[in-house]
């Protein structure tokens, strides 16, 4: 199943590691947040991804609140 990150990222060609890159975030991060949507990056995280494909948090995230368990 396709998330609205993996959708984005897809949209505007960028491989994980390029997207991780622009965030300046690991590719882990990209990876766990496309892959187990039950680890929420925290909010700096959530908004450093969404910059880097140049949309709102909130349309990835909505109302989402991060992981106690989610890495930076």
């Amino acid at each position: 199943m396709a998330t609205p990150m993996r959708d984005l990222r897809a949209k505007k060609l960028l491989s994980q590691a390029k997207l991780a890159q622009r965030a300046r975030v690991s590719i882990n991060t990209i990876n766990r947040a496309e892959n187990h949507p039950e680890h929420i990056p925290n909010v700096v995280t959530q908004e450093r991804i969404a910059r880097a494909l140049g949309v709102d948090r909130r349309l990835i995230w909505p109302d989402e609140l991060p992981s106690e368990k989610a890495a930076v």
